[in-house]
Protein backbone atom coordinates (compact mmCIF):
# COMPACT_ATOMS: atom_id res chain seq x y z
CA UNK A 1 0.00 0.00 0.00
CA UNK A 2 1.33 3.31 -0.81
CA UNK A 3 2.18 6.39 1.39
CA UNK A 4 0.72 8.30 -0.90
CA UNK A 5 -3.03 7.20 -0.69
CA UNK A 6 -3.02 6.29 3.01
CA UNK A 7 -0.82 9.37 4.74
CA UNK A 8 -3.52 11.30 6.58
CA UNK A 9 -3.17 13.65 10.51
CA UNK A 10 -6.27 15.41 11.66
CA UNK A 11 -6.10 17.64 14.78
CA UNK A 12 -6.50 16.41 18.46
CA UNK A 13 -8.67 19.93 19.69
CA UNK A 14 -7.84 20.69 22.94
CA UNK A 15 -4.36 18.58 23.19
CA UNK A 16 -2.12 20.22 21.10
CA UNK A 17 -0.95 19.10 18.06
CA UNK A 18 -2.54 16.19 15.26
CA UNK A 19 -2.87 12.34 14.60
CA UNK A 20 -0.44 11.09 11.87
CA UNK A 21 -1.65 7.95 10.74
CA UNK A 22 -0.34 6.14 7.69
CA UNK A 23 -1.09 2.17 6.40
CA UNK A 24 -3.98 1.36 7.48
CA UNK A 25 -5.36 -2.44 8.44
CA UNK A 26 -8.54 -1.69 6.95
CA UNK A 27 -10.51 0.48 5.14
CA UNK A 28 -14.43 0.60 6.18
CA UNK A 29 -16.60 2.42 4.06
CA UNK A 30 -20.27 2.55 3.64
CA UNK A 31 -23.73 4.85 3.78
CA UNK A 32 -25.68 6.61 6.60
CA UNK A 33 -27.74 3.41 7.07
CA UNK A 34 -24.81 1.46 6.92
CA UNK A 35 -23.38 3.41 10.17
CA UNK A 36 -23.44 -0.07 12.23
CA UNK A 37 -20.66 -1.73 10.72
CA UNK A 38 -17.98 0.81 11.36
CA UNK A 39 -19.55 0.73 14.89
CA UNK A 40 -18.89 -2.70 14.64
CA UNK A 41 -14.93 -2.06 13.38
CA UNK A 42 -14.36 0.17 16.75
CA UNK A 43 -16.04 -2.35 19.22
CA UNK A 44 -13.55 -4.83 17.88
CA UNK A 45 -10.77 -3.25 18.94
CA UNK A 46 -11.91 -0.45 21.82
CA UNK A 47 -10.32 -0.79 24.84
CA UNK A 48 -7.48 -3.58 23.78
CA UNK A 49 -4.87 -1.13 24.04
CA UNK A 50 -5.19 2.07 27.40
CA UNK A 51 -1.95 3.71 25.97
CA UNK A 52 -2.93 7.00 23.36
CA UNK A 53 -0.82 5.32 20.72
CA UNK A 54 -3.05 2.53 19.96
CA UNK A 55 -4.72 3.69 17.11
CA UNK A 56 -8.39 3.74 16.25
CA UNK A 57 -10.00 5.04 13.26
CA UNK A 58 -9.54 8.07 11.02
CA UNK A 59 -12.06 9.17 8.48
CA UNK A 60 -14.41 11.05 7.16
CA UNK A 61 -18.22 11.59 7.05
CA UNK A 62 -20.23 13.57 3.81
CA UNK A 63 -23.48 15.87 4.53
CA UNK A 64 -25.15 12.79 3.30
CA UNK A 65 -23.59 10.41 5.54
CA UNK A 66 -21.17 8.74 3.54
CA UNK A 67 -18.57 7.50 5.10
CA UNK A 68 -14.58 6.48 5.12
CA UNK A 69 -12.22 5.12 7.72
CA UNK A 70 -9.31 3.71 8.33
CA UNK A 71 -8.41 1.03 11.19
CA UNK A 72 -5.14 1.65 12.22
CA UNK A 73 -3.54 -0.23 14.52
CA UNK A 74 -0.96 2.45 15.76
CA UNK A 75 -0.51 6.27 15.16
CA UNK A 76 1.76 8.88 16.45
CA UNK A 77 1.18 12.94 17.92
CA UNK A 78 2.97 15.56 15.76
CA UNK A 79 3.12 18.95 16.02
CA UNK A 80 3.74 19.32 12.80
CA UNK A 81 3.08 16.67 10.52
CA UNK A 82 3.65 18.45 7.37
CA UNK A 83 7.35 18.58 8.18
CA UNK A 84 7.99 15.12 9.20
CA UNK A 85 10.90 13.68 6.88
CA UNK A 86 9.43 10.24 6.34
CA UNK A 87 6.50 12.29 4.06
CA UNK A 88 8.52 14.84 2.68
CA UNK A 89 11.10 12.16 1.08
CA UNK A 90 8.50 9.71 -0.48
CA UNK A 91 6.07 12.81 -1.85
CA UNK A 92 4.83 11.91 -5.47
CA UNK A 93 6.67 13.64 -7.82
CA UNK A 94 3.42 15.83 -9.76
CA UNK A 95 3.49 18.43 -12.72
CA UNK A 96 4.75 21.96 -12.28
CA UNK A 97 1.44 24.36 -11.66
CA UNK A 98 0.44 26.30 -14.28
CA UNK A 99 1.77 29.83 -14.92
CA UNK A 100 -1.95 31.38 -14.44
CA UNK A 101 -4.98 30.55 -12.00
CA UNK A 102 -7.60 29.31 -14.50
CA UNK A 103 -10.88 30.94 -13.44
CA UNK A 104 -13.60 29.58 -11.09
CA UNK A 105 -16.91 27.91 -12.16
CA UNK A 106 -19.85 27.52 -9.92
CA UNK A 107 -22.77 26.83 -10.99
CA UNK A 108 -24.39 29.31 -8.10
CA UNK A 109 -23.39 32.68 -9.05
CA UNK A 110 -24.39 35.92 -7.35
CA UNK A 111 -28.40 35.79 -9.07
CA UNK A 112 -28.48 32.31 -8.14
CA UNK A 113 -27.65 32.19 -4.98
CA UNK A 114 -29.89 35.44 -4.54
CA UNK A 115 -32.91 33.59 -5.76
CA UNK A 116 -32.00 30.81 -3.15
CA UNK A 117 -31.61 33.15 -0.28
CA UNK A 118 -35.40 34.60 -1.19
CA UNK A 119 -36.88 31.54 -1.55
CA UNK A 120 -35.57 30.23 1.45
CA UNK A 121 -37.25 33.28 3.21
CA UNK A 122 -40.43 32.23 2.27
CA UNK A 123 -39.89 28.78 3.66
CA UNK A 124 -39.52 30.96 7.00
CA UNK A 125 -42.66 32.95 6.69
CA UNK A 126 -44.51 29.90 5.58
CA UNK A 127 -43.20 28.49 9.65
CA UNK A 128 -41.02 25.27 7.62
CA UNK A 129 -37.93 26.49 9.20
CA UNK A 130 -36.54 29.42 11.11
CA UNK A 131 -32.92 29.33 10.12
CA UNK A 132 -31.01 27.65 7.28
CA UNK A 133 -27.73 27.33 5.93
CA UNK A 134 -27.19 27.51 1.92
CA UNK A 135 -23.89 27.28 0.11
CA UNK A 136 -22.52 26.99 -2.88
CA UNK A 137 -19.22 25.83 -5.05
CA UNK A 138 -16.37 26.73 -6.89
CA UNK A 139 -14.45 24.87 -8.80
CA UNK A 140 -11.02 25.20 -10.93
CA UNK A 141 -9.65 22.81 -13.79
CA UNK A 142 -6.10 22.54 -11.97
CA UNK A 143 -4.60 19.25 -11.48
CA UNK A 144 -2.63 20.39 -7.98
CA UNK A 145 0.13 18.76 -5.72
CA UNK A 146 -2.57 18.33 -2.95
CA UNK A 147 0.12 18.75 -0.48
CA UNK A 148 1.84 21.70 -2.05
CA UNK A 149 -1.91 23.13 -1.99
CA UNK A 150 -2.31 22.64 1.05
CA UNK A 151 1.20 24.19 2.49
CA UNK A 152 -0.42 27.29 0.84
CA UNK A 153 -3.34 27.21 2.10
CA UNK A 154 -2.24 26.86 5.19
CA UNK A 155 -0.35 30.10 4.97
CA UNK A 156 -3.28 32.36 4.72
CA UNK A 157 -4.67 30.91 8.21
CA UNK A 158 -4.22 28.75 11.09
CA UNK A 159 -7.31 27.64 12.88
CA UNK A 160 -7.41 24.43 14.78
CA UNK A 161 -9.03 22.37 12.46
CA UNK A 162 -6.51 21.60 9.83
CA UNK A 163 -6.38 18.07 8.04
CA UNK A 164 -5.20 16.49 5.87
CA UNK A 165 -6.85 12.83 4.58
CA UNK A 166 -7.33 10.68 1.59
CA UNK A 167 -10.97 10.57 0.43
CA UNK A 168 -12.71 8.21 -2.12
CA UNK A 169 -12.17 11.00 -5.11
CA UNK A 170 -8.71 12.34 -4.30
CA UNK A 171 -7.61 14.38 -0.99
CA UNK A 172 -9.40 16.86 1.78
CA UNK A 173 -7.08 20.20 2.34
CA UNK A 174 -8.78 21.22 5.80
CA UNK A 175 -8.41 24.66 7.48
CA UNK A 176 -11.70 24.47 9.40
CA UNK A 177 -12.41 26.90 12.54
CA UNK A 178 -15.08 24.39 13.52
CA UNK A 179 -14.88 21.77 16.03
CA UNK A 180 -18.00 19.32 15.31
CA UNK A 181 -17.65 16.82 18.17
CA UNK A 182 -14.78 15.91 20.85
CA UNK A 183 -14.64 13.18 23.58
CA UNK A 184 -13.02 12.64 26.23
CA UNK A 185 -14.27 9.76 29.11
CA UNK A 186 -18.04 10.34 29.09
CA UNK A 187 -17.94 13.93 28.34
CA UNK A 188 -19.15 15.82 25.16
CA UNK A 189 -18.60 19.02 23.72
CA UNK A 190 -19.95 20.28 20.33
CA UNK A 191 -18.81 24.31 19.34
CA UNK A 192 -21.27 25.42 16.83
CA UNK A 193 -20.40 28.60 14.81
CA UNK A 194 -22.77 31.00 13.71
CA UNK A 195 -22.39 34.82 13.04
CA UNK A 196 -19.52 36.25 10.87
CA UNK A 197 -17.99 40.06 10.09
CA UNK A 198 -14.94 40.73 8.06
CA UNK A 199 -11.62 41.71 10.13
CA UNK A 200 -9.75 44.64 8.74
CA UNK A 201 -6.52 44.33 8.07
CA UNK A 202 -4.54 44.87 10.77
CA UNK A 203 -7.28 44.69 13.23
CA UNK A 204 -5.94 44.57 16.91
CA UNK A 205 -7.27 41.03 18.84
CA UNK A 206 -10.81 41.88 20.95
CA UNK A 207 -14.07 41.32 20.26
CA UNK A 208 -15.90 42.98 17.36
CA UNK A 209 -18.92 44.56 19.46
CA UNK A 210 -20.50 45.22 15.66
CA UNK A 211 -20.49 41.10 15.52
CA UNK A 212 -21.93 40.43 19.40
CA UNK A 213 -24.64 43.13 19.36
CA UNK A 214 -26.10 42.40 15.87
CA UNK A 215 -29.41 40.49 16.60
CA UNK A 216 -29.82 38.97 13.31
CA UNK A 217 -26.32 37.17 14.05
CA UNK A 218 -27.37 36.20 18.01
CA UNK A 219 -30.48 34.89 16.74
CA UNK A 220 -28.90 32.50 14.64
CA UNK A 221 -26.47 31.61 16.77
CA UNK A 222 -28.86 31.40 19.42
CA UNK A 223 -31.27 28.84 17.11
CA UNK A 224 -28.22 26.62 15.99
CA UNK A 225 -27.10 26.13 19.87
CA UNK A 226 -30.91 24.94 21.08
CA UNK A 227 -30.35 22.21 18.17
CA UNK A 228 -27.04 21.46 19.35
CA UNK A 229 -28.33 20.95 22.62
CA UNK A 230 -31.36 18.75 21.42
CA UNK A 231 -28.90 16.71 19.49
CA UNK A 232 -26.73 16.50 22.78
CA UNK A 233 -29.49 15.94 24.86
CA UNK A 234 -30.61 12.54 23.20
CA UNK A 235 -27.33 10.56 23.88
CA UNK A 236 -26.57 12.28 27.25
CA UNK A 237 -27.66 11.62 30.77
CA UNK A 238 -30.53 13.96 32.34
CA UNK A 239 -29.91 17.01 33.52
CA UNK A 240 -26.14 17.02 32.30
CA UNK A 241 -26.34 19.12 28.96
CA UNK A 242 -25.55 22.84 29.58
CA UNK A 243 -24.32 25.75 27.31
CA UNK A 244 -21.21 26.80 28.94
CA UNK A 245 -20.39 29.78 26.42
CA UNK A 246 -22.67 31.31 24.21
CA UNK A 247 -21.79 34.26 21.59
CA UNK A 248 -18.09 33.69 22.31
CA UNK A 249 -16.02 35.51 19.89
CA UNK A 250 -13.35 33.95 17.64
CA UNK A 251 -10.61 35.53 15.75
CA UNK A 252 -9.01 34.55 12.31
CA UNK A 253 -6.83 36.20 9.86
CA UNK A 254 -9.74 37.75 7.62
CA UNK A 255 -12.83 37.63 9.81
CA UNK A 256 -14.08 37.16 13.47
CA UNK A 257 -17.04 34.51 14.40
CA UNK A 258 -19.85 33.93 17.00
CA UNK A 259 -19.30 30.52 18.46
CA UNK A 260 -21.13 28.29 22.05
CA UNK A 261 -19.64 25.75 23.69
CA UNK A 262 -22.27 22.89 24.98
CA UNK A 263 -21.62 20.35 26.84
CA UNK A 264 -22.87 17.37 28.10
CA UNK A 265 -22.09 13.39 29.96
CA UNK A 266 -22.88 10.79 27.67
CA UNK A 267 -25.11 7.88 29.01
CA UNK A 268 -23.39 4.50 29.56
CA UNK A 269 -24.64 2.93 26.45
CA UNK A 270 -23.73 5.40 23.83
CA UNK A 271 -20.37 4.79 22.26
CA UNK A 272 -18.19 7.49 20.33
CA UNK A 273 -19.58 5.73 16.96
CA UNK A 274 -23.23 6.29 17.97
CA UNK A 275 -22.75 9.78 19.42
CA UNK A 276 -21.18 10.87 16.13
CA UNK A 277 -23.66 9.43 13.59
CA UNK A 278 -26.96 10.50 16.62
CA UNK A 279 -25.42 14.15 16.69
CA UNK A 280 -25.15 13.93 12.43
CA UNK A 281 -25.69 16.23 10.23
CA UNK A 282 -24.48 19.26 12.25
CA UNK A 283 -27.02 22.06 13.50
CA UNK A 284 -25.13 24.77 12.27
CA UNK A 285 -24.57 23.98 8.75
CA UNK A 286 -28.23 22.86 8.31
CA UNK A 287 -30.54 24.92 10.40
CA UNK A 288 -33.00 25.16 12.32
CA UNK A 289 -35.65 22.24 12.89
CA UNK A 290 -32.98 20.27 11.34
CA UNK A 291 -34.17 17.74 9.54
CA UNK A 292 -36.54 20.18 7.82
CA UNK A 293 -33.73 22.71 6.83
CA UNK A 294 -31.80 19.74 5.49
CA UNK A 295 -34.59 18.48 3.01
CA UNK A 296 -34.96 22.23 1.60
CA UNK A 297 -31.37 22.59 1.57
CA UNK A 298 -31.13 19.86 -0.18
CA UNK A 299 -33.72 20.84 -2.97
CA UNK A 300 -32.52 24.51 -3.54
CA UNK A 301 -28.68 23.93 -3.48
CA UNK A 302 -27.96 22.76 -7.61
CA UNK A 303 -24.95 19.97 -6.45
CA UNK A 304 -25.00 17.29 -3.92
CA UNK A 305 -22.64 18.75 -0.81
CA UNK A 306 -20.24 15.88 -0.72
CA UNK A 307 -17.89 16.04 1.70
CA UNK A 308 -18.52 20.19 2.68
CA UNK A 309 -20.44 19.86 5.68
CA UNK A 310 -19.69 16.69 6.37
CA UNK A 311 -17.00 16.10 9.57
CA UNK A 312 -13.96 14.47 9.47
CA UNK A 313 -11.48 13.25 12.69
CA UNK A 314 -10.39 10.12 14.56
CA UNK A 315 -12.30 8.03 17.33
CA UNK A 316 -9.58 6.09 19.63
CA UNK A 317 -9.82 2.72 21.10
CA UNK A 318 -9.14 4.37 24.06
CA UNK A 319 -12.26 6.27 23.69
CA UNK A 320 -11.19 9.54 22.85
CA UNK A 321 -12.52 11.36 19.86
CA UNK A 322 -12.56 14.40 18.25
CA UNK A 323 -14.60 15.74 14.84
CA UNK A 324 -14.00 18.72 12.66
CA UNK A 325 -16.81 20.41 10.27
CA UNK A 326 -15.36 20.34 6.64
CA UNK A 327 -15.62 23.90 5.98
CA UNK A 328 -13.39 26.28 4.33
CA UNK A 329 -11.77 23.27 3.20
CA UNK A 330 -10.05 22.69 -0.61
CA UNK A 331 -10.90 19.40 -2.44
CA UNK A 332 -8.65 17.82 -4.49
CA UNK A 333 -8.95 15.61 -7.83
CA UNK A 334 -6.90 14.24 -10.34
CA UNK A 335 -8.46 17.06 -12.66
CA UNK A 336 -9.83 19.89 -10.47
CA UNK A 337 -9.76 21.53 -7.46
CA UNK A 338 -12.98 22.83 -5.75
CA UNK A 339 -14.37 24.62 -2.79
CA UNK A 340 -17.77 25.35 -0.92
CA UNK A 341 -18.82 28.33 1.06
CA UNK A 342 -22.23 28.98 2.94
CA UNK A 343 -23.94 31.37 4.74
CA UNK A 344 -26.78 31.43 7.42
CA UNK A 345 -30.39 32.68 6.23
CA UNK A 346 -32.71 33.89 8.49
CA UNK A 347 -35.89 36.06 8.07
CA UNK A 348 -33.90 39.39 8.32
CA UNK A 349 -31.03 38.15 5.76
CA UNK A 350 -29.74 41.05 2.92
CA UNK A 351 -29.99 38.22 -0.16
CA UNK A 352 -27.11 39.97 -1.58
CA UNK A 353 -25.23 40.73 1.77
CA UNK A 354 -25.35 36.90 2.28
CA UNK A 355 -24.24 36.58 -1.39
CA UNK A 356 -21.12 38.71 -0.50
CA UNK A 357 -20.58 36.41 3.21
CA UNK A 358 -19.58 33.63 1.02
CA UNK A 359 -17.44 35.23 -1.31
CA UNK A 360 -15.60 36.18 2.04
CA UNK A 361 -15.52 32.86 3.00
CA UNK A 362 -13.73 31.82 0.02
CA UNK A 363 -10.79 34.04 0.17
CA UNK A 364 -8.46 32.19 2.23
CA UNK A 365 -9.10 29.44 -0.30
CA UNK A 366 -8.82 31.50 -3.63
CA UNK A 367 -5.44 33.10 -2.01
CA UNK A 368 -3.78 29.74 -1.23
CA UNK A 369 -4.60 28.69 -5.04
CA UNK A 370 -3.22 32.30 -6.22
CA UNK A 371 -0.13 31.52 -4.23
CA UNK A 372 0.47 27.70 -5.78
CA UNK A 373 0.09 28.79 -8.95
CA UNK A 374 3.22 31.62 -8.74
CA UNK A 375 5.13 29.48 -6.46
CA UNK A 376 5.09 31.15 -3.22
CA UNK A 377 6.43 31.03 0.23
CA UNK A 378 3.84 28.66 2.06
CA UNK A 379 4.32 28.28 5.51
CA UNK A 380 5.95 25.89 7.36
CA UNK A 381 5.43 26.11 10.57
Amino acid sequence: MSTETEYSFVPLWGRGGYLLAEEPIEIVRGTREEWERLRAAYLAHAGSDPTASAGGLMGSVSFAGDFRFGIYRRWRRSPAPWQEQSWLRRRPKRPPPPRRLPPAFSRTGRERFVAMVRQAQEYIRSGDIYVVNLARRLRWELSADPFRLWECLLAQDRPAGRGFLKTESGWLLAASPELFLRIRGRRIETRPIKGTLARPAGAQAGSPVALRENPKERAELLMVTDVERNDLGRICRFGTVRVARFAAIARHARLWHLYSSVHGLLRPEVDPVTALFACLPGGSITGAPKRRAAEILSQLEPEPRGLYTGIFGYIAFTGEAAFTMTIRSLEVSSESVSLAVGSGITIDSNPEAEYEETCLKAKAGEEALRLYVTGGTAVRG
